[in-house]
């Protein structure tokens, strides 16, 4: 049960982090300038493998190339779409205008909570079998 325990643990804190990181991304995109975007190509056109090349002009007059799997549905080559940006470093994140905000992140936050319950569950149950065995083994000599 420890391994199980331990392997609940480990999906927890994988579940968390990428819980944490979308959560992050989308919240940097709420309320984000927003421009119109070239559909330069699609990559894999079924919406759930599909990353969208783009080419934006930012504000500034700058043309930008980059990538988004946050669309709402699959467009064509050469399709205009609106887009919200927001610069980090020297990356651009991008996602069309309409896609919500805490999507997949708050399902992995649930999950990573529920992941580590389980896990905190089994070690409890672990840890009283052990002691339940000992006394078995050994049991308490009354005092004479």
């Amino acid at each position: 049960m420890r391994r199980w325990a331990a392997l609940c643990f480990v999906l927890s804190g994988l579940a968390l982090a990428v819980g944490w990181t979308t959560r992050d991304l989308d919240h940097r995109l709420d309320g984000a300038p927003t421009a119109i975007a070239t559909v330069l190509d699609v990559t894999n056109p079924v919406k759930a493998e599909s990353y969208l090349d783009l080419e934006l002009t930012l504000p500034d007059g700058q043309v930008v190339h980059t990538t988004t799997s946050d669309f709402l549905d699959v467009p064509k080559k050469g399709d205009e779409m609106q887009v919200e940006y927001a610069v980090d470093g020297k990356d651009l994140l991008v996602r069309e205008v309409g896609v919500g905000s805490d999507r997949p992140g708050l399902g992995s936050l649930i999950a990573a909570g529920a992941s580590a319950v389980i896990g905190l569950v089994l070690l409890i149950l672990r840890t009283r079998g052990d002691q339940q065995s000992d006394a078995v083994k050994n049991p308490v000599q009354p005092e004479r």
